[in-house]
């Protein structure tokens, strides 16, 4: 079945809805990332007999392995709460919500490139040589070698019942090349457990499409009237509905009304503070590049009214008489 693509939904801001031009991808991959490491268990899956990789991460703040470079108070693991928090409950994206995924992008790169802290060179020790049949069995005291990523290699293997993930590439013999199921939840492009990708993709996708995104403004309301019929791409549709639903020295509203609904203007450069005034757009993280009025036949009038009073062409005659005598619904 073809995928199905998510509504752009927009959102209140003040006397108008921002609606994001193209939608926010990177929120719902987070979600689906955080739901597969709460979720995910088992040695099978993740090679570990309890818990999540969640747990996993958890684990690296409040009880860090003995004799690691991670004291559990910096970096990455600590600031993993608090940016799930920030993530799950995301709407409209902030300025302060880049910064939060340009921080985290930051300590992810920082835990990339450090030998030791890299979940793929996390190092374990298992006997140089050992029996393949039964439990394993290898002298006690005899030489050591280093595994990397994973302890579920040959040995360890025999020696739980399980499946040697050596096969997986969870385990390899150097540095920089494991690729354990840790390493996928943060570094990992597209694999079985991770299908959206790992957290550093995610963050990645998250930080583009935010300075990427364009908006489009829909204002729901014409007080004042001035700042919209001051923009030249819409006061000259104005002044078309205008002079084509005029009866003598009559406007009819309602068909002023039918001819504006559901345009959309550019937003020029030089008028978007006007524009903004409608608008909540305070740390909003993106600008709007087109507008549209959601009108009623009441606020097509308060255009019309503003519109016939700045209009330096209209006569005298018809400015003496009353609006309700000139505007007819």
């Amino acid at each position: 079945m073809p995928k199905k693509v998510k509504k752009v939904v927009g959102v209140p801001v003040g006397d108008a809805v921002l609606v994001p031009l193209k939608p926010f991808t990177f929120i719902e991959a987070f979600k689906e990332w955080d739901a597969v490491c709460a979720e995910s268990s088992g040695i099978e899956t993740i090679g570990m007999k309890s818990g999540s990789l969640m747990d996993y991460f958890r684990s690296h703040v409040t009880k860090p392995r003995l004799g690691s470079a991670n004291k559990g108070s910096t970096g990455f693991y600590k600031q993993l709460a608090p940016f799930r928090r920030r993530m799950n409950k995301m709407g409209l994206p902030q300025d302060s919500e880049l910064k939060l995924l340009e921080n985290m992008l930051a300590s992810l790169e920082k835990l990339e490139k450090d030998k030791s802290l890299n979940p793929r060179n996390t190092m374990f020790s298992r006997p140089k040589t050992f029996s393949r049949e039964g439990k394993g069995k290898y002298e006690k005291g005899g030489t050591k070698t280093p595994i990397y990523g994973h302890y579920l290699d040959s040995f360890f293997a025999i020696q739980h019942g399980t499946t040697n993930r050596e096969g997986d590439k969870w385990v390899t013999t150097s540095r920089n090349t494991a690729t354990p199921p840790a390493w996928q939840a943060l570094f990992g492009k597209i694999t079985d457990l991770f299908p959206m990708g790992g957290l550093k993709s995610i963050v990645e996708l998250g930080i583009e499409e935010i300075k990427k995104q364009s908006y489009h403004l829909k204002i729901n309301t014409t007080k004042p009237a001035r700042y919209l019929v001051d923009i030249d791409s819409f006061r000259k549709v104005l002044a078309r509905a205008i002079s084509t639903s005029r009866d003598g020295d009559t406007v009819s509203v309602s068909k002023v009304n039918a001819k504006l609904q559901n345009k959309k203007y550019d937003a020029p450069e030089d008028k978007k503070p006007a524009l903004a005034r409608y608008a909540n757009l305070k740390n909003v993280a993106g600008d709007f590049t087109s507008f549209e009025i959601v009108l009623t036949p009441a606020r097509t009038k308060q255009l019309i009214t503003y519109y016939m009073q700045s209009n330096m062409s209209v006569k005298t005659r018809t400015l003496t008489k009353s609006w309700q005598e000139v505007l007819v619904i």
